[in-house]
């Protein structure tokens, strides 16, 4: 026995001494479980627990950190949930929540490259042109009661808004019949610790309803209980996109890698800096010269006048070899 996987136990559990530990040693379970907080007890309804996860639709323009509850109160405390998911439409400064009940996360990152073909050589040379990242996610929507119906439907009708234009006054002259432009639906998305207030736009948002879902029968309310909304994310960014960026917003702070630093040539000085620093050099020489009293009036322009002529030749090299 020494030598199976499992040993027997030398002794028997009994828990809290009473007949009840004996009865859970007896089959192995000595302590009692514990009720942990998980999805399957969250959404669980014979636990009578009152679930609020659905949210109104609200905010306000410029307050980032006030958001909307059921009653459509602005707040300082997010709606509880498990992973933090959120959309906020930048324009009107609005907040579309609902509970992540996410799947299908794809993150994709592509390059565009132009690739040119020259005489006498098989393969091509190939130029960076620019980059695109793009998110893709389906959001499952399940209403739990009949209160959720206008909440949820609310929230859906704002989100299909999200490919179209916001029509706003453009200038604030009177007498102008039309003085409104169209300005594009920037959000910020957040979804968990991957992308925090991420700025960019939505290429597309659907809408499908499966055929086992349940309608709500009242009369005003006939919609059905469950429908999903597929989104297509383009990402832009807060900084510049680089090879060694933060690609992740939250998370990335903890990884330890750093900007390398990188000694920048100085700059090359242009072709008139240059020559104006070689004349203003031929001239102190020249002074210095006539101050020379072994050296003649004649002698000291005739070196001028050599100096002047390497001068325009070093010129002419640097031209020709590109330096």
């Amino acid at each position: 026995q020494e030598f199976t996987k499992r040993k027997p136990k030398r002794h028997l559990d009994v828990g809290d001494g009473t007949l009840r530990g004996v009865f859970r040693g007896i089959i192995g379970r000595g302590k009692p479980r514990t009720q942990q907080e998980n999805a399957v007890r969250f959404f669980d309804k014979k636990l009578n627990k009152e679930i609020n996860l659905q949210v109104r639709y609200g905010g306000e323009p410029g307050q980032l950190d006030q958001f909307p509850n059921r009653e459509g109160v602005l707040t300082n405390k997010p709606p509880e949930d498990f992973i933090k998911f959120r959309i906020r439409d930048a324009v009107n400064g609005r907040y579309i929540i609902f509970p992540a009940l996410i799947t299908g996360i794809t993150d994709n990152s592509g390059t565009t490259n132009t690739s040119f073909g020259y005489i006498g050589r098989a393969d091509k040379v190939h130029v960076y042109g620019g980059y695109e990242r793009t998110i893709s996610f389906t959001v499952q929507i399940v209403a739990q009661r009949e209160e959720d119906i206008p909440i949820i439907w609310e929230k859906i009708n704002y989100t299909k808004g999200l490919t179209l234009p916001q029509y706003k006054q453009f200038f604030g002259k009177t007498g102008v019949t039309d003085n409104t432009r169209p300005v594009a639906p920037i959000v910020y998305l957040t979804l968990g610790d991957m992308f925090n207030d991420a700025p960019g736009f939505f290429t597309s948002v659907n809408l499908t309803i499966p055929e086992n879902s349940q309608w709500e029968l009242k009369d005003g309310l006939q919609m059905p209980h469950l429908c999903s909304i597929a989104f297509d994310f383009t990402y832009i960014g807060k900084e510049n996109p680089t090879m060694t960026s933060m690609h992740y917003d939250n998370i990335s702070k903890s990884f330890p890698f750093e900007e390398p630093q990188v000694d920048k040539a100085l700059p090359t000085p242009g072709r008139r800096q240059q020559r104006r620093t070689q004349r203003d050099a031929r001239r102190e020489q020249f002074e210095k010269d006539l101050a020379d009293p072994n050296v003649s009036r004649r002698q000291a322009r005739q070196r001028r006048r050599q100096q002047r002529r390497l001068d325009r030749e070093k010129r002419r090299q640097e031209t020709k070899f590109g330096t």
